[in-house]
């Protein structure tokens, strides 16, 4: 009896040894089936991955998972905290992930389920074609701005399309210039007085476009060209071709060579005036008239001032007996009287009252050649602000006021610009509605 008492606590103690050293193993995949589930709440770089089990117990692993990656190599494993869905994030737009669920056990046995995949949401572009600028007769302006504020992972190029018709049945389209968010771009070769309809436009990477609102422009009427009715033209820096011009209120004056011509601004109109056998150097407006100086022929050293009283006929006011170079600036009006300044830098003073020519002082500055100024409408009537230009060594900042009451030269604060980078051998000046420029 005794020998059976032992032997049935043997068995049990066996028995407890045998179930105290086993793992918790996962069922048997006969009874276990992992489902791996459609994504969703799928955006631009996120979605919620989930996955079931076959017999919704639950209880019979470590833990659980998902396979996750978007060319099907390298899988990333994410693993599940509680429960059996995951928010996955930090996603890549417009790209195809596959992803595949899993159970494992302590001893790293896997039950999967089957490959699925989703692709996430393309980034929210949008495009808005703005209104267009510098309009002209042949060309304009156009402009777009895209949303979000940060360049986009599949942007690649910003452009528009144009055409002449509202339907955009046959639009020209080019690439635009710019950085995200602002693009724009220069349409030229357009017929004057036309209605164009344009379109801006966002390209992917892949091919995809995504189109803004379409709006319109006018071209303006066409504008005879300033040097088109000149026969036989050169360039403006010729000294046989050079240009000067005037205006008064309505109208245009412009002498080329040894012609002048007349253009309307409100009739868009050009007339041919009588041909002077004289070349231009220098030109100002002079109350509601043109004053020239010119020289008999292009290669002549001998100079004269002209007025053009009439807008008609020109009127010889006297010979100077100096030379003028049209490197510098040299023609001013202040008051009644004229003011030349020669080539050797010295200023003249033509009173016109008395139809009488002064010499006077020679300008101090350090520029000789390439000056620049202007006589001022404002409050300095009676002056005349002149400097800067060139040196053979370098350009120069210096300006100078001449005043013509007290006919003397005070230096002014520099000018703080710079042209050592740019190609032009003069500065320029002027007056804008009788406000020193």
């Amino acid at each position: 009896m005794k020998t059976i008492k032992y032997l049935s606590l043997l068995f049990c103690a066996i028995l407890l040894a045998q179930c105290g050293s086993k793992d918790y193993e996962i069922p048997q995949a006969t009874r276990y089936t992992v489902t791996t589930e459609p994504a969703t709440k799928i955006s631009t770089t996120s979605a919620t991955l989930s996955f079931t089990i076959g017999d919704n117990s639950g209880d019979g692993y470590e833990r659980s998972g998902f396979f996750l990656n978007s060319d099907l190599s390298e899988a990333k494993t994410i693993y599940i905290n509680s429960g059996r869905y995951v928010d996955v994030t930090d996603l890549s737009p417009k790209t195809k992930y596959y992803y595949q669920a899993f159970i494992e056990d302590r001893l790293g046995n896997q039950i999967k389920g089957e490959t699925l995949s989703f692709t996430t949401a393309r980034e929210l572009i949008t495009v808005t074609t703005l209104a267009a600028k510098n309009i002209g007769s042949t060309t304009a302006n156009i402009y777009l701005c895209a949303t979000p504020s940060q360049e986009p992972a599949e942007f690649l190029e910003a452009g528009f399309r144009v055409d002449d018709k509202a339907n955009m049945s046959n639009p020209v389209s080019g690439v635009a210039g710019g950085t995200w968010p602002n693009y724009d771009i220069e349409v030229i070769e357009l017929t004057p007085n036309t209605t164009y309809y344009y379109q801006g436009y966002v390209k992917e990477k892949d091919g995809e476009r995504i189109y803004g609102n379409i709006l319109s422009f006018t071209t303006l009427p066409e504008t005879p060209s300033l040097w088109g009715k000149v026969p036989d033209s050169k360039q403006p820096n010729d000294n046989h071709g050079y240009a000067v011009g005037y205006s008064t209120q309505n109208t245009i004056y412009v002498m080329q060579n040894d012609r002048f011509q007349k253009y309307t601004i409100d009739q868009h109109k050009w007339e041919d005036m009588k041909r002077l056998g004289v070349y231009p150097v220098a030109c100002a407006p002079y109350h509601g008239s043109g004053i020239f100086i010119t020289k008999q022929s292009p290669d002549a050293k001998s100079m004269q001032l002209w007025q053009l009283r009439d807008q008609t006929q020109p009127v010889l006011l006297t010979d100077l007996p100096f030379v003028v170079t049209s490197t510098v600036q040299s023609l001013f009006v202040c008051g009644k009287n004229i003011y030349i300044i020669d080539q050797n830098l010295t200023i003249w003073e033509y009173d016109y009252g008395q139809s009488v020519l002064h010499r006077l002082s020679k300008y101090p500055g350090q520029g000789t050649e390439g000056l620049s100024g202007f006589a001022s409408y404002a409050s300095y009537s009676d002056k005349i602000i002149y400097g800067l230009g060139w040196t053979q060594n370098d350009w120069c900042n210096d300006l100078w006021e001449y005043d013509t009451r007290t006919y003397k030269w005070k230096a002014l604060k520099d000018f703080p610009g710079s042209m050592n980078s740019l190609p032009f051998d003069k500065w320029l000046s002027f007056t804008l509605d009788h406000n020193d420029t």
